[in-house]
């Protein structure tokens, strides 16, 4: 269960209380990836890229997203 995952103990399984620290290692990585990289590293889908890594979670994690391709060539028509 992904709340229990952030939201409690890992150690007695309790939920955390007022004052407690939450940790969010995955969205530190991040965060450190454009801080180290620059916003380029989120545009770009080249391998070892944040644009690369959001991709392959993204194709992991969905059977509708065939290729790769759908998404680095998605394009946006905004009618007035």
């Amino acid at each position: 269960m992904i709340f229990r995952k952030y939201y409690s103990n890992n150690k007695t399984g309790k939920l955390l209380q007022k004052g407690d620290w939450i940790k969010f290692p995955e969205l530190a990585k991040t965060y450190r990836k454009l801080a180290d990289d620059g916003g380029e590293t989120f545009y770009n889908v080249t391998e070892g890229s944040l644009g690369y890594e959001i991709l392959q979670d993204l194709k992991e994690k969905s059977e509708s997203l065939a290729h790769l391709s759908q998404i680095c060539h998605y394009m946006i028509n905004l009618a007035k």
